[in-house]
């Protein structure tokens, strides 16, 4: 009987894990927070098993939709064959709803995880958030700013969901990793032109154009002492694309692409920068990168989205500008670039005193808490 109990109480710390975004060698920082968050859960005594992901992007119609019909097969199999009482499931429209339509014929303890691109407030995909958030034991936010946010787009009058909303930022960060590195930070008060960064997707919805029509302004104004590192996952039209709109704007001779790296690598890229530029026209939920930047002590020039304002506060730690702006935009780069060396470097402290309440050791214990399921 003992031998029973514990082969049982063993399952019972198997956690189903479900993500169609997970990254692979070729793609490391497709879904990383998925993967950053799996291993907190591993280090708080649980198994990852089974695993269901998809850890590439396909652009073909006929390859996505292909690759998502095998996805959502394995999960369907997983879950009548192989999986426990648990499961977490990340991106509630692409994930989640098979999951908790799943939980209606054979119940399991559903925990969702929304990160704010899969969260919809209007028509058919408002009514499958609802459907999703219903059926799940447990609700994870990023951010109590997108949380807020959430609640007055539902327009929940009761909050029917709670007791289940937990928040949790995507995993925190790695602060022994991510923080400033001595050598760099000696260097970049001393050299004569400063660095500004970009770290995302580079595509119109992460702002990459208003980046680019910024930084336009800003060379007109502020001449050849500034250089731009650019970091991220791109097509190769999309490349071609910003290759021209760089040379047509005179900046391609001041502007480096870096690729898509691994943290390990965005460690030292963080460091040499002056300045990260997160210029986002999406909703973000929290927005990762701009807090890796500040724990390696970069400020932050964001846009006014929700996630952002939880964290970047204007003149303290960063600057905010208007979604889109890009005329405020460089009016913010200007300004920042104008800076002596004693203010950049309270910004700079103060941008690492802000991630503190981001650190993963501070969050994981209580993160780990809600899958000890009775």
């Amino acid at each position: 009987m003992n031998i029973l109990n514990k082969g049982k109480k063993n399952k019972d710390k198997n956690i189903f894990l479900i993500s169609n975004m997970y990254p692979s060698n070729k793609s490391v920082s497709y879904g990383i927070f998925v993967k950053n968050i799996e291993k907190i859960l591993i280090e708080g005594g649980f198994k990852i098993f089974p695993k269901v992901v998809l850890n590439k992007k396909n652009n073909s119609f006929f390859k996505k939709t292909l690759s998502y019909f095998k996805f959502y097969l394995k999960i369907i199999y997983n879950w009548f064959f192989k999986s426990g009482k648990i499961v977490y499931v990340h991106y509630i429209l692409h994930s989640g709803v098979i999951a908790c339509i799943l939980k209606h014929f054979y119940p399991k303890f559903v925990v969702m995880n929304a990160h704010g691109s899969d969260v919809k407030f209007k028509g058919f995909l408002k009514f499958l958030n609802y459907f999703v958030f219903k059926k799940s034991d447990v609700i994870i936010i990023p951010s109590y700013a997108f949380y807020k946010y959430m609640r007055k787009e539902f327009n929940f009058k009761n909050f029917l969901f709670e007791n289940k909303i937990k928040v949790f930022p995507s995993g925190g960060i790695d602060c022994n990793l991510f923080k400033p590195i001595d050598i760099f930070l000696n260097v970049k008060y001393k050299r004569k032109f400063k660095i500004i960064g970009f770290v995302s997707r580079l595509t119109p919805q992460k702002g990459i154009y208003v980046f680019i029509k910024a930084l336009k302004i800003v060379r007109e104004r502020y001449k050849n002492n500034f250089r731009v590192i650019l970091v991220g996952r791109a097509e190769k039209k999309q490349l071609d694309d910003i290759d021209k709109y760089l040379e047509s704007c005179g900046l391609k001779d001041i502007v480096l692409y870096l690729g898509e790296k691994s943290q390990d690598e965005l460690l030292k890229i963080y460091n040499v920068m002056d300045v990260l530029v997160f210029p986002t026209l999406l909703e973000e939920s929290l927005g990762l990168v701009g807090i890796e930047a500040m724990a390696c002590g970069v400020p932050v020039i964001g846009s006014d989205v929700v996630g952002l304002k939880e964290y970047i506060k204007d003149g303290y730690n960063g600057f905010i500008f208007k979604k889109g702006d890009f005329v405020e935009l460089a009016n913010k780069l200007l300004f920042f670039l104008s800076l002596s060396d004693e203010k950049r470097r309270e910004l700079s402290f103060n941008a690492k005193k802000t991630v503190v309440k981001y650190c993963k050791n501070r969050l994981k214990k209580d993160f780990v808490e809600i899958f000890n399921i009775k």
